[in-house]
């Protein structure tokens, strides 16, 4: 096989198989900037106890004022109340998705949680998509926060809200 017919297939692979469009993450190949592409496409979303308009205190965490929205994956996980149940884990593929507005700078920062396998990956980016926290790095302080009494398979907002 020729190397011009490689080069097209490679770029047909890539072509067919790109997910940006319809907010999916890219199987096991993620990246910040997928993330942040999955977390923009809101109208897949489903807020904490339905309520689009709820701003939590965050008193109880480092993170300030929040709202709370779920993927479809870790939503049909919830009860009607709009939690996960005690002893229950989010299902592979899960994304909760924290997000902070910042009146000051105009911009809004997503701490994001996405349930792969049988761990979390975690990650902080802004709107702008300045990444803040990357996704490849070392996670033990979110974990070591996360795994605070009451919490819910690392979810932590389900104890205190």
């Amino acid at each position: 096989m020729s190397t011009l017919s490689k080069f097209v297939i490679l770029i047909s692979i890539a072509f067919f198989s790109c997910t940006k469009d319809v907010g999916q993450l890219p199987g096991p190949r993620f990246t910040d900037m997928g993330f942040l592409d999955s977390i923009n496409k809101s109208s897949s979303f489903y807020w904490y106890k339905n309520d689009s308009n709820a701003v939590y205190s965050g008193v109880h965490g480092p993170h300030g004022p929040f709202k709370l929205r779920f993927n479809a994956i870790a939503n049909a996980a919830l009860t009607d109340n709009g939690k996960l149940p005690q002893g229950k884990v989010m299902p592979s593929g899960s994304l909760v998705i924290k997000e902070l507005e910042n009146a000051s700078q105009s911009a809004v920062t997503f701490y994001y949680m996405y349930k792969y396998q049988q761990g979390w990956l975690w990650g902080r980016i802004k709107s702008s998509g300045q990444v803040e926290f990357s996704i490849f790095s070392n996670a033990s302080n979110c974990v070591n926060c996360h795994q605070q009494s009451g919490n819910r398979d690392l979810v932590t907002a389900f104890h205190f809200y």
